[in-house]
């Protein structure tokens, strides 16, 4: 069965190279698939714009290489260009081909099962209960871990201006829009909420900004993003057949395509750059991990830092003079993780020698200031005996509690192509937890006393995992049976309910992670819906886990209350 869809996986593949859709331009071909971004989000569909965005990276290498470089033009006529039959049923099968690059990895590891129906019909499943669980979990551990990013109120105004812009027929953008946006600037600012992966002073020794420009600059790209589609709908609107003529009409859906797949000319980077308020040597650093470069005709030498693919897809492209890209990949896509992302992929030396060791550190550090609440604890960092290395030791002398806990950090998978990445690292902390469980209780008293300079007898250990963001698949949450995982958020989280709960004890703490793993479980509404991915004569029915992400992104805005600094790396 699975041998069969492999086989097809290559055919598919042969067809992708003979679409007659390469005929037309770069930009014809990537507008199009941009346009579906905002048909996605705007009726709300069961499929998100960030997923969608994250499936395009899969494809856009392809779109680069096989499509023609013509001259650039408005995303009105780009567009058109694609409306015959054949480019739209090439379209879609792109489309097609990004979800099915998605599947195919996850069917090579086993995560999804085959069950061959017909000739051209195909079933997936998950191979077993223990691995959709794990996806669930993984998944939420992912999403728990985002930057937030908060409406502002001023989106009610600023609707009523667009609209009144519309209905007006004012097609010329003026102050009046930048004054708008630059009150959304200063909300996303101010409400701007991140984790650090990195000490400010790594992050400017090596890239040249710190994290206050980082903000500064998601917050200008957020603010632009916001507009833009509220604008761009404010036109489409307006458009009614029975009230306005054919003409006024397309005036109308053309000025819509226009702001959801925005193709301006390039010194637009100059209103990001304003709005942020960065000098521009910072800002220019910034961005070149966020651009892609197809064609440079500016004159301007720009640099390009940014890579594409495993989920992370670089909101803007520069072709030409002009810029192109999706407000809603500058809502989604500007994170800093895509900037660790981009360095490991472009600059493995840059990320092995001088970023990578720093980011278990920043998470120990973190970890510490957490436990730091809790009085009873005494903290020891990174604690060696002969066979190996405890990240963290917690000390409990009035419970004779023993918390060991090692700390693994990586690239967070935007899609199933980079979870292997993140399990070995779980898998090498759960080595590390057995080594130290190999030696005899007595062994393992020794090292305590020895690292507090004390002499207890009868100690009760307690062995977790913390990761930076999720653990990978089955593999690694089968050790959560036996040693639990947490991420910084969920941590964080149990910490706080203790502090609210004035308890101090760590005697049941697997417990009360346990509690809160499946807490966060039940609070996601989860649900597996099976929908069918159509792609050349072929039709695979697939899996979906879909939750409510309105009721887990928020799962952590308790914490920064328990924990002032929880976004801090640094804590002196």
């Amino acid at each position: 069965m699975k041998e069969n869809l492999v086989e097809i996986e290559k055919q598919i593949d042969t067809l992708l190279e003979e679409l007659s859709i390469w005929k037309l331009s770069f930009q014809d071909i990537y507008s199009t698939l941009l346009l579906m971004t905002e048909k996605i989000d705007y009726n709300g569909d069961k499929d998100t714009a960030m997923d969608y965005l994250s499936r395009i990276s899969l494809i856009y290498p392809t779109i680069k290489k096989l499509a023609q470089d013509i001259e650039i033009e408005s995303t009105t006529t780009s567009i058109l260009k694609t409306g015959n039959k054949k480019f739209l049923d090439d379209i879609n099968f792109l489309i097609a081909y990004a979800h099915f690059s998605l599947l195919m990895p996850q069917i090579h590891r086993n995560v999804l099962s085959v069950n061959q129906v017909s000739e051209f019909c195909f079933e997936l499943d998950f191979a077993n209960e223990n691995i959709k669980n794990s996806e669930l979990i993984d998944k939420l551990y992912s999403t728990i871990s985002l930057q937030i990013s908060f409406s502002s109120k001023e989106l009610d105004n600023i609707k009523l201006h667009t609209d009144k812009k519309a209905k007006e027929r004012e097609y010329n953008f003026n102050g009046s829009d930048f004054q708008l946006i630059n009150k959304l600037f200063e909300h996303h600012k101010k409400f701007f909420m991140n984790i650090q992966v990195l000490p400010d002073e790594i992050i400017e020794s090596k890239l040249g900004f710190n994290h206050s420009d980082f903000i500064l600059f998601s917050s200008a790209l957020k603010a632009y993003s916001d507009y833009f589609i509220i604008l761009a709908r404010s036109y489409k609107e307006q458009i009614n057949e029975e009230q306005y003529s054919p003409e006024e009409n397309d005036k109308l859906m053309s000025e819509y395509m226009e702001w959801s797949v925005c193709c301006l000319k390039y010194q637009a980077l100059g209103w990001f750059l304003g709005t942020s308020g960065l000098n521009k040597d910072k800002f220019d650093v910034i961005l070149s991990y966020f651009i892609d470069i197809y064609s440079n005709e500016t004159g301007i030498q720009l640099i390009e830092n940014s890579s594409c693919g495993e989920g992370y897809l670089p909101p803007i492209t520069l072709i030409e003079k002009s810029i192109i890209f999706s407000p809603h990949a500058l809502r989604y896509l500007v994170n800093f993780n895509n900037i660790l992302y981009s360095i490991n992929q472009k600059n493995k030396k840059l990320f092995n020698d001088e970023i990578s060791q720093h980011l278990e550190p920043t998470l120990i550090n973190q970890l510490e200031y957490l436990f730091s609440e809790f009085n009873d604890l005494e903290i020891r960092k990174n604690v060696t005996y002969t066979k190996s290395e405890i990240d963290m030791l917690l000390l409990s002398k009035k419970e004779n509690i023993c918390i060991t806990i090692q700390v693994k950090t990586t690239i967070a998978p935007d899609s199933t192509r980079s979870v292997a990445r993140v399990q070995d690292r779980t898998l090498e902390a759960f080595k590390q937890i057995n080594i130290f469980e190999s030696l005899s209780h007595q062994e393992k008293k020794d090292i305590v006393n020895k690292e507090y300079d004390i002499d207890i007898d009868d100690i009760k250990f307690i062995n977790l995992i913390v990761v930076r963001s999720c653990a990978g698949s089955d593999q690694a949450w089968e050790i959560n049976d036996k040693y639990k995982i947490l991420n910084y958020s969920l941590i964080s989280k149990v910490l706080c309910d203790k502090l609210k709960n004035k308890d101090f004890e760590f005697s049941n703490f697997e417990d009360e992670i346990s509690t809160k793993q499946k807490e966060l479980i039940a609070t996601s509404n989860w649900r597996i819906e099976y929908e069918t991915l159509k792609i050349d004569k072929y039709e695979i029915k697939f899996p979906n886990i879909f939750f409510d992400d309105n009721k887990i992104i928020p799962h952590n805005l308790p914490t920064f209350k328990c924990f002032p600094k929880l976004e801090s790396a640094v804590f002196n």
